[in-house]
C-alpha cells in the first residue's frame, strides 16, 4: 500500500488514505473522535497511535501519522498530537518531491510535538520532504524535531526539506502559519515557501527554532511574503537565509560555524530570480568561525532579460562577533550562459533601491563595517554610493570592505 500511495499525487493519496480509514472504523478498527467532514474543528487531539503508530523509531510509522492529518483534513481543523520522547519512523524517500506527511488545504490546525520527532531517510539524489502542506491556512507547528538520515550536504538538493509550504491553484491567499520551539538536523532546508503562481503564501511566522548541520535555514523561492523570525538559530548551515521574489520580511537570524563544516559563497542571499524583491529587514550575526563563508550577504541579481529587476527596501545588518576575513556584503549581478556557466554581467539593467547597510566587526579596535544608503545606479549598472560612509581597505585594514564596484560591471 504504501508504495501506491508514494505514486500519487497528493489529493489523490489523500482521498485513498481517507477512504481506507474509513473501512477501518466501519469494521471497529481505530477511532478517534474528529466530528464529521466540514465540521467545526473538535478539540480532542487526534494522536498517530489511534492508526497504529509505535514511535519506537523502527516501525514505518508513515500510514500512520498521515492518517491522522488526513483525519483533521475531513474534520475541517482540529489537533494533531505526538507523543514527547518518540521517534515516528516515516521511511525511505526514493522519488523527487516524496513526502513523509501530504496535507492538501489543511486549515485551523495545530500540529504539537511535545518534543517528538519525525525521520525520514533520503535515498536518492532528490528534493524530498517531511511535511508537504499544499495552501495551509491558520496552521500551528510546536515543539517538533525533524531529521533527514539520507541527507547529504556534499550533494546538492539531496535531502528532505522539513517543512514545505506551497502555494497552487486559482488567485487567493494562503498562509497564518507559525512553527514555534522546532528544530531541525540535518535537513536540506528547514522551512521552504515555495510557489510564484496566482496564488500568494503570506504571514509565516518561525519564533524560537533552530537549524543544525544542514544545507538551507528559510529558504522562499517567488513566494512567501510577510515573513518573520526571531531567534532562530543556525549552526553549520551552509545558507540559513535565501530568498527571492518575496516581500515584507523581518528576520533576526543568529549564525554559529566551526570553521569545518560545508560553508557557501554566502550565508545569506536576498536574490533577485524572476520576481522583483522588496522590503526586506536582516539582521545576521556571525559567532565562531566564517572562514567557510566567502561573504555574510549577497544582494544578487540573477536574471538578464532586457527589464531587469529590481531589489529594493532593504535594510540589513550584519554583525560579525569574531576576526574574519569574511566579506560583509557583496553586490552582485550574473547570468547563466548556454554552457551552464556562470558568468558576471559587464552591464546590466538590474537594479538597486533603498538600500541601508550597517554593522560591526570585531577587530583590534570599534570598527564598523559600514552604514549608509545606495543613491543611485547608472544606466550601464554604475553603482554611486555615498562616499563618506564607504570604508576602504587601505583606510581601514582590519576591516574588510563591502566588494562593491562603483565601475561597470559588477564582482
Amino acid at each position: 500500500m504504501q508504495r501506491i500511495t508514494e505514486r500519487l499525487n497528493p489529493s489523490a493519496r489523500i482521498l485513498m488514505l481517507a477512504a481506507i480509514w474509513t473501512l477501518a472504523f466501519v469494521s471497529g478498527g481505530p477511532s478517534v473522535a474528529i466530528g464529521q467532514p466540514g465540521a467545526a474543528a473538535n478539540t480532542d487531539a487526534v494522536r498517530p497511535e489511534s492508526f497504529g503508530a509505535k514511535g519506537d523509531g523502527k516501525t514505518n510509522d508513515r500510514a500512520a501519522v498521515q492518517a491522522a492529518f488526513d483525519a483533521v483534513l475531513q474534520a475541517g481543523g482540529g489537533r494533531i498530537e505526538f507523543t514527547g520522547g518518540k521517534t515516528y519512523n516515516l521511511g525511505d524517500l526514493p522519488t523527487f518531491l516524496a513526502a513523509g506527511v501530504n496535507a492538501e488545504n489543511l486549515t485551523n490546525a495545530v500540529i504539537e510535538g511535545n518534543g517528538a520527532k519525525l525521520v525520514v531517510n533520503t535515498t536518492e539524489k532528490f528534493t524530498t520532504e517531511i511535511f508537504n502542506l499544499t495552501n495551509p491556512s491558520n496552521v500551528r507547528i510546536n515543539n517538533l524535531k525533524f531529521q533527514d538520515t539520507g541527507m547529504d550536504w556534499f550533494q546538492n538538493w539531496k535531502g528532505a526539506v522539513a517543512i514545505r509550504l506551497v502555494a497552487s491553484g486559482p488567485a487567493g491567499e494562503s498562509g497564518d502559519v507559525s512553527v514555534t520551539g522546532c528544530s531541525a538536523e540535518q535537513v536540506l532546508t528547514f522551512v521552504s515557501c515555495a510557489g510564484g503562481g496566482l496564488r500568494r503564501l503570506r504571514g509565516v511566522t518561525v519564533n524560537d527554532c533552530k537549524t543544525s548541520n544542514s544545507y538551507y535555514g528559510i529558504n522562499c523561492q517567488n513566494d512567501g511574503d510577510n515573513l518573520t523570525a526571531s531567534k532562530y538559530v543556525c549552526n553549520n548551515v551552509r545558507r540559513p537565509y535565501f530568498v527571492y521574489g518575496i516581500e515584507g520580511h523581518d528576520v533576526e537570524v543568529s549564525i554559529h560555524h566551526d570553521g569545518k563544516a560545508r560553508g557557501a559563497s554566502s550565508a545569506c542571499l536576498i536574490n533577485n530570480h524572476g520576481r522583483d524583491t522588496k522590503d526586506v529587514k536582516l539582521k545576521a550575526t556571525f559567532t565562531g568561525d566564517t572562514s567557510q563563508y566567502l561573504t555574510g550577504l549577497d544582494l544578487e541579481h540573477q536574471r538578464s532579460d532586457a527589464g531587469g529587476g529590481l531589489i529594493s527596501d532593504v535594510d540589513a545588518t550584519v554583525v560579525i562577533k569574531a576576526p574574519s576575513a569574511m566579506v560583509p556584503v557583496r553586490f552582485r549581478s550574473y547570468r547563466l550562459n548556454d554552457k551552464k556557466e556562470y558568468v558576471e554581467e559587464d552591464a546590466t539593467a538590474n537594479s538597486w533601491d533603498g538600500i541601508k547597510l550597517r554593522g560591526t566587526l570585531a577587530t583590534k579596535g570599534p570598527e564598523a563595517i559600514a552604514f549608509g544608503k545606495l543613491i543611485s545606479q547608472g544606466t550601464k549598472g554604475q553603482l554611486t554610493l555615498d562616499s563618506k560612509i564607504v570604508l576602504r581597505p587601505a583606510k581601514r585594514p582590519n576591516c574588510p570592505a563591502f566588494d562593491i564596484s562603483t565601475e561597470p560591471g559588477l564582482k
